[in-house]
């Protein structure tokens, strides 16, 4: 039987005595404690690595070249680049022919300061910064036949291509660095003031010598797509002096053609001015025609950009208009 619970005392304040818990040995009691610090150091592991944990990078895909080169294009760029000195060679467009833009190549010795550089095959070329915007996803090919041999170029960004393949236009857009040109089959905000621009931008262009200069346009006419005759036509142009004139008569005997063929080489120049066909005038030592067209009483748009050009290279003029200067005859 079980003995009876115990009454309180009346106005007993004090609190009742507590029992004394039995004490355990200190091995016990640090066994006890260790567990419970377990949790503390795995739960303060996670936290500590949270900080350092960081989002996977992504996997970055490969850019596409701006230009790609057949096999066969590869193969004439090497053969090309095979020099003594090593050149570079940069591909890029011109304002010239009928639907306003037409691809160049040139030997270059370092690329620009924004040039795209092209490495396929170990073959190294450089596409101008200008260029890039009309140029950009074109697969370059080199073709021969058995009337030329040049590179051929399948653009994607073509608007509109004339007739002959030589030239091309490509949308407008922002983002294109070169001016369009267009000429005949287009419109221009301003004709006279792009034009106007367009001649003195090239006008004011300074070589560093007329050595350098030269040999930099003798391999801007080698690499050119065009007719022998009309490579040879520029080239003897090159090597008029600056501040000298000759004449058509000249040039053709020169050559051994006739004038009315050496007149049409010049129209159809596409290097001008830096290639000097305006340093070439009538045999009365007139300024004759320019740009493919003959003045009318002595007046026009293109003659005054002639006039304008020969001034610049210290050239004068009597009061008719004639050239008062004597025919240079180097070639011959």
């Amino acid at each position: 039987m079980a003995a009876p619970k115990a009454l309180p005392r009346v106005h007993e304040t004090r609190p009742p005595p507590r029992q004394a818990a039995p004490t355990a040995p200190p091995a016990a009691t640090q066994d006890s404690q260790e567990p419970a610090k377990e949790p503390t150091s795995k739960s303060s592991g996670p936290a500590a690595q949270k900080p350092r944990a960081t989002r996977p990078r992504p996997r970055l895909r490969p850019l596409k070249a701006a230009m790609k080169l057949t096999p066969a294009a590869v193969e004439q760029l090497r053969s090309m680049l095979d020099q003594p000195e090593p050149k570079l060679i940069k591909v890029g467009v011109r304002n010239r022919g009928c639907s306003g833009l037409a691809y160049h190549l040139e030997y270059v010795d370092k690329p620009g300061a924004f040039d795209e550089l092209v490495e396929q095959d170990g073959v190294r070329v450089l596409i101008d910064s200008k260029a890039l915007f009309s140029i950009i996803g074109t697969e370059m090919d080199w073709a021969e036949d058995k009337l030329n041999q040049r590179f051929v170029f399948k653009n994607p960004n073509i608007k509109e291509q004339c007739g002959c393949g030589e030239s091309f236009m490509v949308p407008r857009s922002p983002l294109a660095q070169c001016p369009m040109a267009v000429c005949g089959k287009g419109k221009q905000d301003d004709g006279s003031a792009a034009s106007g621009a367009k001649t003195r931008r090239k006008v004011t262009a300074p070589s560093a010598n007329a050595a350098a200069g030269m040999r930099l346009q003798l391999s801007r006419i080698a690499l050119s797509s065009r007719t022998d005759f009309e490579k040879r036509v520029w080239t003897a142009l090159c090597h008029i002096p600056e501040g000298r004139v000759t004449t058509y008569g000249l040039l053709s005997k020169h050559l051994g053609s006739s004038p009315r063929a050496v007149g049409n080489a010049l129209r159809r120049n596409p290097f001008a001015p830096e290639v000097p066909c305006h340093r070439v005038v009538a045999t009365g030592m007139t300024l004759g025609g320019f740009k493919g067209r003959w003045p009318r009483d002595g007046e026009g748009i293109t003659l005054d950009e002639k006039r304008s050009l020969l001034r610049r290279e210290g050239i004068e003029f009597d009061d008719k208009g004639k050239v008062l200067s004597t025919p240079w005859t180097g070639w011959l």
